[in-house]
C-alpha cells in the first residue's frame, strides 16, 4: 500500500513528540513492505537539510505569505495555496490512503482534496488543534482552560480581556466554526486516549468517526537501575514553556531538606526568555542541574542516569511520548493527574499522579521516595509495559485495510 503521512513540521535533527511517532510509524510501516511518503508542513523557509536527514521520501510544503487581514486569518483553518500545491503533490504521488497527523502550518482543505479525488483518509488528534488556537487549552494569561466556548473565550485569551479581545472574540468564533465545520468531515479519527477522543465528541465531531487508538512506543530493554542509590536523582526533561510545569516540580524540589534528593532538567532556556530567567534563579536557588535538551538517540543513556522522572503538566496533555518511553524503561514517573496523563497507566504500576500545579502534594511524594529509595525500587518492578509500536502498526494496518472510496465523507 502506498500511504502518505501528513505532519505539520518536521525537523529530523531534534523532533517533537508528534514528529517522533510519525518517524518511528513510517519507518515500521516501510520495514513491513508499504510504500510510505513524508510530507510536512513549514511555517517558514523550507529545510535543505531536512529530506537528507529522513529515510523516507519527504515533501516540505511551506507557508507562504499572506497580506494582513481576515484573509491571514483565516487561512490558519483553509489556505487555497496550500491545497493546490498538495493537489499538485497528491497527483504526483498517487496514495492509496492519506494519514494526517496534525493540519497546523497545513490547510483543513486538504480533506476538500482528498474528497474530490476520492482517496481514504484517516486523521489521529495529538492534541486540542482543532478547537484551541494553542493547543493544550492553556491561556495567554498562563491559566489552564476548559475549553474555546465556541470560540468567544478565544478573543479574550489571544488579544487580551480589553476591548480588543472582546471586540475580536466573534471573529475567533467564526473561525472556530470553520475549523469544525472541516473537522466534521474527517472521515475517521483515531485519537490516544479517551479523555481526547471525549473532547473532541464534546467539541462537535460525530462519536461514530472517533476511535481510541493508544500509541505505541518501540521495544527497548528495562535500563540498568541505580537501585537504593542515594541520593535520589529525579529529572524533568521537555519544553520550558509554563504549561508543562517544571516550576512547579523546582518549587517543589525546593520544600525538601537539602542532600535529600537531586534534580536535573533538560531543556532549552532560550525558548520563552522571560521563563528561561524564572527557571534558572529557582534552579541555581535549589541547587538543581540545568542541561541542554538531548536527541532522542541519546534517550537510554540519560534515563539510566536517573531514578525517577516528573512531568509536572498544568495543561491537558493528551499522549506524552515520554511517560511510555520511560515506562518501557523501567523508569518510574510522577506525573500531573490532568487530561490524558492517568491513562498512561494505573496508579502504581510504574507511575504515581499528584493534582496538576499542587506544589504540596508533589513536595510530599518527591520527599516519601528520596526518603526510602526501595519504594522507587519497587514501582519500577511494577511498571506497566505500554503499548509497543509493533502492536499500534498492527493495528494500524487493520485500519488502513478496511479503508475504501466509500469511507470519504462529504459534506
Amino acid at each position: 500500500m502506498k500511504i502518505l503521512m501528513v505532519l505539520h513540521q518536521l525537523d529530523p535533527a531534534t523532533p517533537g513528540g508528534v514528529e517522533s511517532h510519525v518517524l518511528d510509524t513510517g519507518r515500521e510501516l516501510a520495514r513491513r513492505g508499504h510504500d510510505v511518503h513524508l510530507l510536512a508542513g513549514s511555517a517558514g523557509t523550507e529545510p535543505s537539510h531536512a529530506a537528507s536527514l529522513v529515510d523516507l521520501p519527504l515533501t516540505v510544503l511551506v507557508r507562504r505569505p499572506v497580506a494582513p487581514g481576515l484573509s491571514r486569518f483565516f487561512s490558519t483553518v483553509v489556505d487555497a495555496d496550500l491545497d493546490r500545491r498538495f493537489d499538485a503533490e497528491v497527483a504526483r504521488l498517487a496514495p492509496d490512503l492519506v494519514h494526517v497527523h496534525h493540519f497546523m502550518y497545513l490547510s483543513m482543505g486538504m480533506l476538500g482534496v482528498l474528497e474530490r479525488r476520492g482517496i481514504p483518509c484517516v486523521c489521529t488528534v495529538h492534541d486540542h488543534a482543532l478547537f484551541c488556537h494553542r493547543l493544550f487549552l492553556w491561556t495567554g494569561h498562563a491559566t489552564a482552560c476548559s475549553g474555546p466556548g465556541a470560540g468567544f473565550r478565544c478573543g479574550p485569551c489571544n488579544r487580551g480581556a480589553g476591548v480588543g479581545g472582546v471586540l475580536s472574540a466573534p471573529v475567533y468564533a467564526l473561525r472556530n466554526a470553520l475549523a469544525a465545520r472541516w473537522a466534521r468531515r474527517m472521515p475517521l479519527v483515531l485519537s490516544p486516549t479517551r479523555y481526547l477522543a471525549d473532547f473532541c465528541v464534546r467539541h462537535g465531531l460525530p462519536a461514530d468517526r472517533v476511535r481510541v487508538l493508544e500509541l505505541g512506543v518501540p521495544a527497548a530493554s528495562r535500563v540498568a537501575r541505580r537501585e537504593g542509590a542515594r541520593p535520589v536523582r529525579f529529572g524533568f526533561a521537555g519544553t520550558l514553556r509554563p504549561h508543562k510545569g517544571a516550576h512547579v516540580l523546582l518549587e517543589a524540589f525546593e520544600l525538601l531538606d537539602r542532600g535529600l534528593a537531586e534534580l536535573v532538567l533538560y531543556g532549552d532556556l532560550s525558548l520563552e526568555p522571560d521563563y528561561g530567567v524564572r527557571i534558572e534563579k529557582l534552579a541555581n536557588a535549589g541547587g538543581v542541574r540545568l542541561e541542554r535538551p538531548f536527541e532522542r538517540t541519546e534517550l537510554d543513556r540519560i534515563l539510566a542516569g536517573l531514578d525517577c522522572v516528573v512531568i509536572p503538566s498544568l495543561a491537558a496533555e493528551n499522549a506524552p511520548l515520554l511517560a511510555r518511553e520511560c515506562l518501557a524503561r523501567g523508569v518510574p514517573v510522577l506525573a500531573s493527574r490532568i487530561g490524558g496523563l492517568p491513562e498512561v497507566a494505573a496508579e502504581g504500576r510504574g507511575v504515581r499522579y499528584f493534582p496538576a500545579g499542587d506544589v504540596a502534594a508533589l513536595a510530599s511524594l518527591l520527599e516519601g521516595y528520596a526518603a526510602e529509595p526501595g519504594r522507587l525500587d519497587r514501582l519500577a518492578a511494577d511498571a506497566s509495559p505500554p503499548a509497543t509500536l509493533e502492536a499500534h502498526v498492527t493495528e494500524l494496518e487493520g485500519i488502513y485495510a478496511r479503508m475504501g472510496p466509500g469511507s470519504v465523507i462529504r459534506g
